[in-house]
């Protein structure tokens, strides 16, 4: 069990051509090799002891590039020409 002040060590499984697979890295070694804080890759790695490609991205990049967007779907709430002039008409201030 990992006490405090135990430098905390991480597996590497992938291709990269800076890190060897199954090699053991720290958090900081991983995080100055992509330029993020490691705070963020703490976060990013949810306390998995192992560490893909996929994990080391850098910040702002998606999880998969090839998916698109989400569509922002807008509905419309006034469903009828009659709901649209009721609601006109309903905004007028009364004297």
């Amino acid at each position: 069990m990992a006490g405090q002040g135990s430098t905390k060590h991480l597996i590497f499984k992938g291709t990269s051509g800076h890190f060897k697979h199954g090699k053991k890295y720290t958090y900081k070694e991983y995080a100055n090799y992509i330029g993020i804080k490691r705070n963020t890759l703490v976060t990013r790695l949810r306390g998995r002891q192992v560490v893909n490609d996929i994990d080391l991205r850098a910040s702002g990049v998606p999880l998969n590039p090839e998916r698109k967007t989400a569509e922002k779907i807008i509905y419309k709430r006034l469903e009828t020409a009659a709901d649209i002039i009721s609601q006109k008409h309903l905004r007028k201030k009364l004297i």
